[in-house]
């Protein structure tokens, strides 16, 4: 299985336009780095800055029919332009990126850098690093992950957030004048010095597995497999998806209105676990501001409201198979033993946060209707839902009165809690 990259609008831009962003692997549920971004310096005294804060920066969907995004970086002043295009390696624990670097001059000379900054294991602040040969490996056990480029990088250094990181040391005069070989655990941020100051293009290859040694093969697998092959590979798996979908309908008679169809379904088709087939996360997007209260929020996991919304739409887009598989997820999975769901769940079907919303209890009964879903097994669990939602008391309340709303605000009686329990 390979990481799973947050998808983009089509078209648009993302909030902050910070590069790649919030990379999961080995689940949906484990966010393993929380940027890769691009700093930019030159020889005539500049201080380093990152490309989006000194770049118009747009972001494109260079595949209708394919989750592909390219992001277009072109320096306000017009001295240079940067544009980053990212793949998932079908084959490997990969992400990779193909970067192309023109001054607007040929004798001028900028230095390109990559910035990583990772969270293997879902983990911000206990994170060591080091320089493997012309790698850049983190670890946070029991996962690590691995950054490589091609042409090899001239220059690494892995260093702690905001103290001794690379664009701490660039900031001051432009120059990579800080080389840590090795980080102790720490809230680490890792730098690379590109080959393509001058211009050029190079492949950054981000590799995950459970050791660095695992990390690097990865990478170094995916780099030796080329970018344009593993970019073919991955955009023919969404090319075959899309084929599987109803066609936009006929009111949809722009072009950017049918491509905007296609890439909604495939940005809920993403949101599915490879692991845990028909675990469908609640949405990629992850607030870091809210770290303090952990690592990953609850956009990171499996919530049964949300995954019968998802499976409702993939069931309009046609795809009865994603349908299907979310509600044998939420059955086989998460279901509980009385027959209730639980709040949320990580994508193994492992609960999470300990409320009890009763829409959710009663949502899997409604998409196992829609689904047309009558065998006995279905039934078994249709039948342990609606007897919990028939017996439920608390607090001297029944059904359809709920311990907590749909955002978890209050206890009550929710209309839309009511709605699904009828």
């Amino acid at each position: 299985m390979s990481p799973r990259v947050r998808p983009l609008v089509p078209g648009g831009r993302r909030p902050r336009r910070r590069g790649l962003g919030e990379l999961f692997d080995p689940d949906l549920s484990t966010p393993s780095a929380r940027a890769l971004r691009f700093f930019v310096t030159d020889h005539s005294g500049h201080r380093g800055s990152y490309a989006e804060d000194v770049a118009a920066v747009t972001t494109t969907l260079v595949d209708t029919r394919s989750l592909s995004y390219r992001q277009t970086f072109a320096e306000r002043s017009g001295r240079w332009r940067l544009t980053a295009t990212y793949v998932t390696d079908p084959a490997r624990h990969t992400v990779l990126t193909d970067v192309s670097f023109t001054p607007s001059k040929p004798g001028n000379r900028f230095d390109v850098y990559a910035v990583y900054e990772p969270t293997p294991a879902n983990s911000r602040t206990a994170n060591s690093g080091a320089t493997q040969g012309d790698a850049l490996t983190a670890t946070h056990v029991p996962s690590s992950s691995a950054l490589v480029g091609r042409p090899a990088f001239t220059a690494t250094s892995s260093g702690y957030r905001g103290t001794s990181d690379g664009p701490t040391d660039l900031r001051g005069d432009g120059r990579m004048d800080w080389h840590y070989s090795s980080a102790a655990p720490g809230n680490l941020v890792q730098t690379a010095q590109l080959a393509i100051g001058r211009g050029g293009h190079a492949t950054v290859a981000l590799g995950f597995g459970g050791s660095p040694s695992s990390a690097l093969s990865a990478a170094r697998g995916s780099l030796a497999t080329a970018f344009g092959p593993v970019a073919s590979a991955y955009a023919a798996g969404w090319h075959a998806y899309v084929a599987s979908l109803k066609a936009a309908p006929p009111s949809l008679t722009a072009a950017d209105q049918r491509t905007l169809y296609r890439a909604s379904a495939m940005t809920l088709a993403a949101s599915e676990d490879k692991i845990h087939r028909g675990a469908y996360v609640a949405s990629h997007t992850m607030p870091w501001i809210w770290g303090k209260e952990a690592p990953s929020g609850p956009y990171h996991l499996v919530w049964s409201r949300d995954l019968y919304q998802i499976a409702t739409a993939l069931i309009a887009y046609g795809d009865t198979t994603g349908g299907d598989g979310a509600l044998d997820f939420l059955f086989d999975e998460q279901q509980k033993s009385d027959g209730s769901f639980p709040q949320n769940s990580t994508t193994d079907g492992t609960p999470f946060w300990g409320g009890l919303q009763l829409d959710e209890v009663a949502l899997p009964i409604v998409l196992a209707h829609q689904l047309g879903r009558s065998d006995a097994g279905t039934w078994s669990h249709v039948e342990s839902a609606a007897n919990f939602l028939i017996g439920f008391q608390q607090d001297e309340h029944t059904a359809p009165w709920s311990p907590q709303d749909r955002w978890e605000n209050q206890s009550g009686y929710s209309p839309a809690t009511i709605a699904s329990e009828i």
